[in-house]
Parts: structure tokens; C-alpha cells; sequence
């Protein structure tokens, strides 16, 4: 008994002696949910488009961090594995994140980020300029995470546990318009075709602007190339007599050389006019806020599309495209198009109109009673009733 009591003590005096030096505690971190200001309240908290950025959008985060040292460095980040201190590190030539605040308390408080410098390239000093909103050149979503970091000056090693990062994807960078754009007459409509724009593999919709016809915009008219001027013949060259020694005068012959041709004026460039032209839809331009919005179609292998029938017949309308990503990015207008919706007759209506009363389907109706065209419906109904008897 007294070996075991012995034994005990040893053991709880070993383990007092590995706990007499105790390890650094670690303090805890968590934050709500950003509350998110100069952007739409029904979108996505975590993801992104180029209208947040150039609106600049604005994230406030309500942080409680517990038990930290007093002299702990608390930052916030933005990149890739910003827990890394190589990540981000003054000195590294490779950083891979961006530091979004200065040196702040190690307290409970709240942190106000802005997107653009969420979405500046990284390793980037940020700004909150709207120049951050074109870092990106790459189509598509791209992921980020938000660092809340607090670390040791010294040793940089991280001090709390907890959750300390928050993952969001964005896309700044809106899709291109569809190029080779026609347009052909429907009933109250346009329909068109086009090329979709290569490499974008996010699209979500393309959607149709739509004005009348009108004198475009100053400065965005064709242009005038003149030719250019000939140029004129050389001058001729006269050579005179050479007076001889001793005052002698010697008539020399006078040799005089043709001038050379002038060259012919290069011709002037053809002026690019088209009667294809809009008072407020201008090519490469965004949507402009008085355009009829005249419909849209899924971007999935769509290669063409009728727009809505909201155009009158018989007027000449003006149609321009552009290209929406799955981020609700809307890019620029394509080139414009233009033709005039007319009132189309389908077959049911031209029936009726020659004097067709049945009902019922292709091969239920009686003979028009009105001339050529009765005769022309009368052999159809006979053809009907040929497939019938020999059904």
C-alpha cells in the first residue's frame, strides 16, 4: 500500500512539472454575418458582381474576440491563405493577399471592409479607388476568403482559434456582346441572330434593347475619309553656257531636262454610312436608361432570339444586344441592327379570312366560298379526305 501511495504521488507530481511552465493561451474569435450597404438587400452576401464594386458596396463585420494578449496585432486580409504569415509578409515576393485595415485592438468591435479592396489584386496596397474594380481580367467567378488575424508582433504566430475566415466569390468583369448581329421582321417583333462571344462560360442571358430609328448621338456618325492630293511635277532643270578664260565669252549650248511626272492622287476612302442609326443606343456603350427593354432569351447554346412583342408594325426599330453573366453582370451593346415588324398572317387566320368557318383541326374545316381562294382550300379538304378513305 504504501509502494502504491507513493506511486500516485509521483505521477501527480511529473504531471504538476510538465504544467509548471504553461503554454501561451489562445484566445477565441467569431463574427457575424456582414451587413452589407450600397448594394441590393435581395442579393447573395457572399458573392459579387462589377455594379457592387463600381457602387462601392460596403461590408460591416461584428467581431468578439476573447482573451487575447493585450499587445496582440489584430488586421484583416484578403487573399489566399492569409494565415500563413508568408502570405503576408512586407517582404515576400510571392504575398498572396492584401492587408484591408490598419493595426487595430485586439477587442470586441465592428469592421467596416469595402469590396473594392476585397476584389484588388493581391498582395496589393488597397485604395477603395473604383480602378480596384478592373484587377480582374479573368471571366467568371472567382473565390476569395476575408482574414481576421490576430497575432504576436514578434513572432506573428496566430493567438486565437475560432472561426476567423470568411470565403466570397465575385465577378467584375462583365461579359462581352455577341458580335455579327441581324435582324428580320416579326409580328410586333424583331428577330435576330448573332455569334455569342467566345470564352465566357457563365452567361445567363442575353437580353434586347430596342428604340426607333433616329439620328444617333453627336460624335457617333460615319465617317469621311478624303483623298489624298497628287503630287506635283518636278521643276525643270536649265543649265546655261560656261564663260571661258581671259574674259572670252564661249556660248555654251543649254541642256535642259524634262520635268518628271507628277503622281496621281491617292482616291479618297468611301464615307461608312448606314440608315441603321438610334438617338440613345450607341455600340460599346452600356444600356442606356431610356431603351425599351424589348425582352431577353436563355444564353445556353442560343445563337439568335425574337424579342418580345412589344414594337408597333410598320415602324422601323433599331436592335441592340447585350450579354448577362450568372453574377448579373450586363456588359456593353453590340452592333446595332435594325428592320420593321409587320403583321404576319399564320394559316388559321388566312382561313378565316378567305371564309373558312369549320373548327377542329387541319383537315375539319368546309371550302372557302370566295373564289381562288376557296378553290385552293377546297383541294385541301379533298386531299384530307383522300387520306381518310384510305385510312
Amino acid at each position: 500500500m504504501r509502494f502504491f501511495r507513493l506511486f500516485v504521488a509521483t505521477l501527480w507530481l511529473t504531471a504538476l512539472g510538465f504544467s509548471a511552465a504553461p503554454a501561451q493561451a489562445a484566445g477565441t474569435l467569431s463574427f457575424s454575418p456582414p451587413i452589407w450597404k450600397n448594394r441590393a438587400a435581395d442579393r447573395l452576401i457572399n458573392k459579387f458582381n462589377r455594379k457592387d464594386c463600381i457602387d462601392d458596396a460596403t461590408a460591416t463585420f461584428s467581431l468578439a474576440i476573447r482573451n487575447a494578449p493585450t499587445n496582440a496585432l489584430f488586421q484583416v486580409w484578403s487573399g489566399t491563405s492569409c494565415d500563413q504569415y508568408g502570405n503576408r509578409s512586407p517582404t515576400s515576393t510571392t504575398r498572396t493577399c492584401s492587408l484591408l485595415t490598419g493595426d487595430l485592438s485586439p477587442i470586441d468591435q465592428s469592421v467596416e471592409i469595402h469590396l473594392r479592396d476585397m476584389v484588388a489584386t493581391s498582395g496589393a496596397t488597397v485604395d477603395q479607388s473604383i480602378e480596384q474594380c478592373d484587377a480582374s481580367s479573368t471571366a467568371g467567378l472567382q473565390p476569395r476568403t476575408l482574414y481576421f488575424v490576430v497575432s504576436d508582433p514578434g513572432t506573428n504566430m496566430t493567438l486565437v482559434t475560432g472561426t476567423t475566415s470568411w470565403a466570397f466569390t465575385y465577378d467584375v468583369k462583365a461579359p462581352p456582346a455577341p458580335t455579327n448581329v441581324s435582324a428580320f421582321s416579326g409580328d410586333e417583333t424583331l428577330v435576330t441572330t448573332f455569334t455569342p462571344p467566345k470564352g465566357e462560360t457563365n452567361l445567363l442571358h442575353y437580353k434586347f434593347y430596342c428604340s426607333p430609328i433616329g439620328d444617333p448621338p453627336a460624335g457617333t456618325g460615319g465617317t469621311d475619309t478624303g483623298g489624298s492630293g497628287g503630287t506635283g511635277a518636278t521643276a525643270d532643270a536649265d543649265t546655261g553656257g560656261a564663260d571661258s578664260a581671259g574674259g572670252v565669252e564661249a556660248g555654251g549650248a543649254t541642256t535642259e531636262t524634262a520635268g518628271t511626272s507628277g503622281t496621281a492622287g491617292t482616291a479618297g476612302t468611301a464615307a461608312v454610312e448606314t440608315n441603321c442609326h438610334s438617338a440613345i443606343l450607341v455600340a460599346g456603350q452600356p444600356p442606356p436608361a431610356g431603351a425599351i427593354e424589348c425582352g431577353e432569351i436563355g444564353a445556353q447554346g442560343a445563337t439568335g432570339g425574337e424579342t418580345s412583342p412589344v414594337l408597333s408594325n410598320d415602324m422601323e426599330y433599331v436592335v441592340a444586344i447585350a450579354t448577362e453573366d450568372n453574377v448579373n453582370n450586363i456588359g456593353v451593346l453590340s452592333e446595332l441592327a435594325c428592320n420593321i415588324p409587320k403583321d404576319t398572317t399564320g394559316f388559321y387566320e388566312a382561313y378565316r379570312e378567305a371564309g373558312g368557318e369549320a373548327g377542329g383541326g387541319f383537315c375539319s374545316f368546309s371550302p372557302a366560298r370566295n373564289g381562288a381562294a376557296a378553290l385552293g382550300l377546297g383541294l385541301l379538304v379533298g386531299a384530307c379526305a383522300l387520306l381518310r378513305r384510305r385510312r
